[in-house]
């Protein structure tokens, strides 16, 4: 028999201790730089080919393996031509999804919204709603620009102008920029901010401090494409700012959200 000291059980307990394994655990994921405020889900963005031009949209929803994508329904208005490519949806990771015209895309017959599925067997992050928006509020815009045909993204951050009851408040000046504002104002931009905006973003999700949709942006303050260098796409400065959304309130009150199972 191996008489064990005291010296031996010491040293085997410190043994044991050091041998004890904690189980395994993935660290979280960020998927923005630690610098930024909130953790946006930017996964969730992904950007619409086809038609006559590139623009983006938000995942907002999935049932079993459908994804739902919240964009502008100007984005998916017109049906491609016979000699345009079709709409497809590109996601995060780079894949690919061919829109069927007439079963993946659902228009709201007044607001400036629409819905495009498409169906997937992966895992896609959905960006979370609120309808909770306020005057002075910081929102962020995570959108795709459209660099002749090479798509790049942008961040861009300021904060909640204005938020319309009526179509009387919108300035003198807002009217003169828009070929018609009351158009715009009915078919639901009510909300302007100053984050700078470009072609391609068009679609896209206004994020509040939580990562949260608080809007969905779809027309510029003033159009300024003509003056955009698309060739080498420089990052935004405030000239291009003072925007419209769809505040996302207007959304879950319109016929398009019932159309989510």
């Amino acid at each position: 028999m191996i008489k064990i000291t005291p010296i031996i059980q010491i040293m085997l307990i410190i043994t044991l201790v050091g041998c004890k394994q904690e189980p395994l655990t993935e660290p979280p994921i960020s998927i923005t730089p630690s610098s930024e405020k909130a953790t946006l889900p930017k996964q969730s963005i992904v950007y619409i080919t086809g038609g006559q031009g590139l623009a983006s949209g938000v995942i907002i929803d999935s049932k079993d393996n459908t994804y739902f994508v919240l964009t502008a329904r100007h984005v998916v208005g017109i049906s491609p031509g016979p000699i345009e490519d079709p709409y497809k949806i590109v996601l995060h990771d780079n894949q690919k999804h061919t829109l069927n015209y007439d079963t993946d895309i659902t228009k709201d017959k007044k607001r400036d919204l629409a819905i495009v599925t498409f169906k997937s067997d992966k895992k896609y992050p959905i960006a979370p709603l609120n309808s909770s928006v306020s005057v002075s509020q910081p929102v962020s815009i995570f959108g795709w620009k459209d660099c002749l045909g090479d798509p790049k993204s942008e961040l861009t951050t300021g904060q909640i102008e204005q938020q319309l009851s009526n179509f009387n408040e919108m300035s003198k000046s807002d009217q003169e920029k828009s070929d018609n504002p009351k158009k715009d104002y009915d078919e639901g931009y009510t909300l302007k901010y100053t984050n700078p905006t470009i072609r391609g973003m068009s679609g896209t999700a206004v994020f509040n401090e939580q990562g949260e949709v608080v809007a969905i942006h779809g027309k510029p303050g003033e159009y300024r494409d003509n003056q955009y260098d698309y060739e080498n796409c420089p990052t935004l400065d405030e000239s291009y700012s003072h925007n419209w959304g769809i505040p996302i309130d207007i959304y879950l009150q319109s016929q398009l959200s019932n159309t989510i199972p």
